[in-house]
């Protein structure tokens, strides 16, 4: 509230945080809705400033995942947003924040007028993706023995895709192998941006053909043919090796990004259909705890 001072046929404005009327003679409004009251024994005019600012809370949500956009939005019109760390969450001019990489940032909600500036401020959370990693641990078991696997992410739980083969401890990663046959290991990571698989392709021999002390049996590829390469998305896989047996193929694209899971037997001829746009894809083959990628090109 400033405070108006009469000395001498001076006037001077200077603000006034906590004045006293003493003798107040008279009140007027001017036609900004600015109040004047006359405090004769002070021998000063008060203006009493109407002028008001306040901005409301931020709307929307705490959490975000990478590479994900969610909108924020404030009641109190006319403001600006912007970001405590535009290298964890960037916002534009309508609110929208986009996550860019994880942690913790503030979004703040400017407004400024004749009063001056006030703000509201937003907390969010960016999370990655969640990511499995990679399984590790013997792949070939004996019918009646066990093995513990083992994965390079925490928090993640274990699956077997047939419990009849095989079963596994869904917190340790303890496999115990039932009958002859074959399952896969899962295991998933999830959290509040999705889940991850990582898989394990186990084989459980039956236990009287099976090796003493067995474990990864698997050979190496020979050679890995792709027939014809390039082509329209239909060809062949072939992979040579000492030993005939079922793994699992991967073909991911340029990015990374997995468009196609199979499993195949060795030394047998496989057909295989693409249906994905024209470009550079990748076929990986994990043997005996190694990739093995050969190159197709789909035209």
């Amino acid at each position: 509230m400033p405070e108006t001072a009469l000395q001498d046929s001076v006037v001077t404005v200077e603000p006034a945080t906590a004045a006293k009327l003493w003798g107040a003679q008279g009140v007027c409004k001017d036609k900004y809705g600015n109040i004047y009251i006359a405090d004769a024994d002070n021998k000063r005019i008060r203006k009493i400033s109407t002028c008001i600012l306040n901005v409301r809370s931020v709307n929307g949500s705490t959490v975000l995942c990478i590479g994900d956009s969610t909108g924020l939005s404030d009641t109190t019109l006319g403001g600006v947003w912007s970001s405590s760390a535009p290298g964890i969450a960037m916002v534009n001019s309508s609110g929208i924040v986009t996550g860019l990489s994880a942690g913790t940032v503030t979004i703040s909600y400017t407004v400024t007028n004749s009063c001056g500036s006030g703000y509201a401020i937003h907390t969010i959370t960016v999370t990655p993706a969640p990511n499995a990693g990679t399984i590790t641990g013997i792949d070939t078991i004996c019918a009646g023995t066990g093995t513990t696997l083992a994965d390079s992410a925490a928090g993640g739980t274990w699956l077997s895709s047939n419990n009849a083969i095989a079963t596994v401890d869904l917190a340790t990663g303890s496999v115990s192998g039932l009958i002859a046959g074959l399952t896969t290991v899962y295991y998933v990571v999830t959290n509040s941006c999705g889940s991850d698989t990582a898989r394990h392709l186990l084989h459980v021999r039956d236990a009287g053909t099976c090796p003493t002390g067995v474990g990864n049996i698997r050979q190496i590829i020979t050679n890995f043919q792709i027939a014809p390469n390039p082509n329209k998305g239909s060809f062949v896989i072939n992979l040579a090796s000492p030993l005939t047996e079922e793994l699992i193929l991967v073909i991911t694209n340029i990015l990374g990004q997995k468009v196609k899971e199979l499993i195949i037997r060795t030394n047998v001829e496989t057909a295989v259909k693409l249906d994905a746009p024209a470009g550079i894809y990748f076929i990986t083959a994990e043997v005996n705890g190694k990739r093995v990628t050969e190159k197709v090109v789909i035209e």
